[in-house]
């Protein structure tokens, strides 16, 4: 390679240490879709109307449903959630091939909080910031893996709340400034989305703290200036 482009700090130190005289550069993938498909009052009302949403605390995940996403312990937090007679929150799972919705779906009715949860399976991308626009929370129950993911720029910019697990793929961005950070188990992602739900002083105050550090450190404009300054480096000194 000519030069490296890195997505997170995990990466750019492997190159940095494994590679010291490559040019590499770390530039998080802070492009997201409500930069080209901004939410609208009326998609979000076709949605709520789409999947029934009638007034709920809808917490969204959306992303792959592959197992390091956390899924499984996700599921097993609804339970705590349903135990403590929350019947107004609602899991909204945007995502997933139709085998690992089904998979999925099968776990939140064998648990007994199918009624918890609607799974949309894939969507379209443009969709992403009206899901985004009629949630109350966002979460991210990661837990495996080094590499952030990359909804977590949109997250931060969205002005919604934010619980995720306390793991290096959110540490590294996230801090509990500008989010819930939750133990990754059910028990204490439950009471990280618990502790949020009710609390609008503290939602105001870690969605206005992320909207700040979404524009101080991964601002369109920066992503767009280091991947320019990387490109140049590349053709200045060819492989």
């Amino acid at each position: 390679a000519s030069s490296v482009i890195t997505i997170c700090p995990e990466l750019q130190d492997y190159v940095s240490r494994t590679f010291p005289k490559k040019t590499s550069i770390l530039i998080e993938n802070v492009a997201d879709n409500s930069i080209v498909f901004p939410a609208t009052e009326s998609k979000t009302e076709h949605l709520k109307q789409e999947y029934n949403l009638n007034g709920e605390k809808i917490v969204l995940y959306y992303g792959t449903f592959e197992t390091y996403q956390g899924l499984d312990m996700l599921i097993e937090s609804a339970t705590r959630i349903a135990k403590d007679k929350r019947d107004d929150v609602h899991f909204l799972m945007v995502g997933g091939s139709e085998q690992q919705v089904n998979s999925y779906k099968t776990m939140a009715k064998k648990l007994g909080v199918s009624e918890w949860f609607t799974f949309t399976g894939f969507v379209q991308p443009d969709l992403i910031p009206s899901f985004i626009s009629l949630s109350d929370v966002l979460i991210s129950p990661r837990l495996k893996g080094t590499n952030s993911p990359l909804k977590i720029y949109s997250y931060l910019r969205s002005g919604k709340p934010i619980v995720a697990t306390r793991h290096i793929t959110h540490t590294q961005i996230l801090n509990d400034s500008v989010s819930v950070l939750a133990e990754p188990n059910p028990d204490d992602f439950a009471r990280g989305i618990l502790s949020i739900l009710d609390d609008k002083e503290q939602q105001q105050r870690i969605s206005t703290a992320a909207s700040q550090l979404a524009e101080k450190h991964y601002s369109y404009e920066e992503y767009l200036q280091k991947t320019r300054w990387i490109v140049e480096q590349a053709m200045r000194n060819p492989n």
